[in-house]
């Protein structure tokens, strides 16, 4: 896709669907696999007044080997330090973006 297409659609992500305003955060969670579109939006979230824009990023094949090898224990819960940014986003409310563009079969093969 024309990076001019790209940004276009950064643009209308950050303005409409997110509809950032001045002083606000952003949280943004995305695949490796899109570094220049994630770019563009979080310079828009920018553009548009965003206090901080944090990324991030997931890569299947790391999850697969963490789902594949972790203690089902440590899988199922959360650290404290999970409790406390959950408590934070609760106080600050970021908006939130997922762009998603993961391999649906990125997990096959793991016993669910």
């Amino acid at each position: 896709m024309k990076k001019t297409v790209l940004r276009k659609y950064a643009q209308l992500i950050a303005q409409m669907g997110l509809n950032v305003q001045k002083g606000q955060d952003v949280w943004v969670r995305a695949g490796l696999d899109q570094p220049e579109f994630v770019d563009m939006v979080v310079q828009e979230c920018y553009k548009l007044g965003a206090r901080d824009v944090r990324v991030e990023w997931s890569y299947p094949p790391i999850t697969k080997t963490t789902v594949k090898y972790q203690k089902l224990k440590t899988l199922g819960g959360y650290d404290s330090w999970q409790e406390e940014k959950l408590k934070y986003q609760a106080k600050v409310i970021p908006c939130r973006l997922f762009i998603g563009s993961d391999d649906p079969d990125a997990l096959k093969g793991v016993n669910t």
